[in-house]
């Protein structure tokens, strides 16, 4: 089992306040020229990638909690795709141990504190 990364607007990944709807993410998404369709989920969900190099993160949007899932080779291009695709949705990156994922001067950098609210 793998580590995840998670695309929230709510406290805490899994809580189901401030969603993400599937039009919002789909609308982004297939905007984004680094994103492909690459699957479906077993309720319709599309699933995305982010190719870098020969792999990459894919991201599937959960319909319980309105939280965009992030999984597979978190490269330091692909860490910040993500906390761009975030930025851009109003929400931020979050893994599965609480902590936080930003974009800094330093690169990217992680903190158990929650980000400020100008997200």
């Amino acid at each position: 089992m793998g580590y995840d990364l998670h695309i929230t607007r709510g406290e805490w990944y899994s809580d189901d306040k401030d969603t993400i709807t599937a039009e919002q993410w789909r609308g982004f998404a297939d905007a984004d020229p680094d994103l492909e369709v690459v699957g479906w989920s077993g309720n319709g969900e599309p699933q995305y990638a982010f190719i870098v190099g020969d792999s990459g993160p894919s991201f599937l949007r959960s319909r319980v909690s309105g939280t965009v899932h992030v999984r597979g080779a978190y490269s330091d291009e692909a860490l910040r795709k993500v906390i761009e695709l975030a930025a851009r949705l109003g929400a931020v990156v979050q893994g599965d141990e609480g902590e936080y994922y930003r974009l800094t001067d330093r690169g990217v950098e992680t903190s158990f504190d929650p980000p400020a609210a100008d997200v």
